[in-house]
């Protein structure tokens, strides 16, 4: 079994797009389908050519099974500045 790992739902409003995130401070992205992390360790693992799941996955998928994990819920703005790395701004009015 993978190292415990903290896990929550992070849930996006209005849109109600959900990714995982994983890691002690929640610092990493999950995704199931396909199986993809952020982490260093799984980032390795592709470039070995030979992809297999990291903890942070395991742990996810655990989580996913038996229900145990939080759930957080942010503004689609806060996504996109997730994905990008660039915080986003509120449109003018």
């Amino acid at each position: 079994m993978p190292e415990d790992v903290r896990i929550a739902k992070l849930i996006f409003d209005p849109s109600g797009y959900s990714v995982w995130a994983a890691g002690d401070e929640l610092e990493y992205i999950v995704s199931l389908d396909p199986p993809m992390c952020t982490c260093p360790d799984f980032s390795f693992r592709l470039a070995r050519g030979r992809p297999s799941p990291c903890k942070h996955i395991r742990a996810v998928l655990r989580a996913a099974y038996w229900g145990e994990y939080g759930v957080i819920h942010e503004g689609d703005g806060d996504l996109m500045a997730m994905l990008t790395g660039i915080p986003q701004r509120s449109p003018r009015r």
